[in-house]
């Protein structure tokens, strides 16, 4: 059994704005990633965000302006 393209437009806009059912377009085209392991020289050549975590809360320049901020 195949639906229709019409019916699942319809029942998306009947419970939402207009304005979120519609497409909108995208902001550019997304190209496949590649990432070589081990391969530093190759990875630094693309522009992606770092993968870096950052876990401490206070680092040597923010500790004591922090620290005392949360204390008063």
């Amino acid at each position: 059994m195949t639906v229709p393209k019409e019916i699942p437009e319809k029942w998306a806009r009947a419970g939402a704005p207009p304005s979120w059912s519609q497409k909108k377009p995208s902001w550019g085209t997304e190209e496949e990633r590649r990432a070589r392991a081990n391969d530093r020289e190759y990875n630094e050549k693309f522009q992606y965000a770092s993968n870096c975590i950052k876990t401490s809360k206070y680092n040597i320049v923010t500790f004591l302006p922090v620290n005392l901020f949360e204390q008063f």
